[in-house]
């Protein structure tokens, strides 16, 4: 008896750099999601941020960005919290990020035009909702 495998040609070809989330479609890199995460800290210094307050702007693993940032020198302080998520149900143990430390290495970076060249304008205006935002 022979099983009949799924034919390749019905099911659409996706690119492995599309992240699919409830909040659409987006094609995020790990560069881009490491720009458009330095701009929200920056934003939110007094705040800080969380996975879900993040995942509008299409980061979609925030502990892996972090861990991308302090291997490269950046300092952040953390804390657990429970956090409700876009559909009103609580989590525990979400963790909240601050950047404490930048290196000078990354400081232009983060501060310049990179960051604005990564972002788009779409993710520009929801970058600026990030602040509304309540934790």
């Amino acid at each position: 008896m022979s099983k009949k495998k799924a034919d390749p040609k019905a099911s659409p070809n996706k690119s492995p750099h599309t992240n699919s989330t409830r909040f659409g479609t987006k094609r995020t890199s790990a560069k881009a999601q490491i720009c458009l995460l330095t701009a929200a800290l920056k934003q939110r210094s007094g705040t800080g941020v969380n996975r879900f307050e993040v995942e509008i702007l299409g980061i979609t693993h925030l502990a892996g960005r972090i861990c991308d940032l302090t291997k490269w020198g950046c300092k952040f302080t953390r804390r657990n919290e429970v956090a409700v998520d876009s559909y009103g149900v609580p989590h525990k143990g979400i963790r909240r990020y601050w950047l404490t430390f930048v290196p000078q290495h990354l400081h232009q970076a983060i501060q310049g035009s990179d960051v604005k060249a990564t972002v788009s304008r779409k993710r520009s205006r929801r970058l600026a909702q990030i602040k509304e935002v309540t934790p």
